[in-house]
C-alpha cells in the first residue's frame, strides 16, 4: 500500500490493521503520517498528532 501524498511512503497491507486483544485498529503510525502530511489540519488533527507524538516516542526503541 502506498501513500497517496508521497509515493516514497509504504506499508505492507497487512500492517495497515493491528490487533491488540481481539480488538482490531488502525496502524497508529499510518494515521500518524496522514495527520502530519495534511495541507490544513484541523483542531482535532492537531489533538490526534500530539497525541500519537507522545505514543510514538513511548513505542520507539
Amino acid at each position: 500500500m502506498h501513500f497517496r501524498r508521497n509515493p516514497e511512503i509504504s506499508w505492507p497491507l497487512e500492517a495497515l490493521i493491528l490487533e491488540k486483544n481481539g480488538v482490531k485498529l488502525i496502524n497508529p503510525l499510518v494515521s500518524y503520517a496522514f495527520k502530519v502530511t495534511c495541507s490544513a489540519p484541523q483542531p482535532k488533527d492537531l489533538q490526534d498528532i500530539a497525541q500519537l507524538s507522545h505514543w510514538l516516542g513511548q513505542h520507539s526503541e
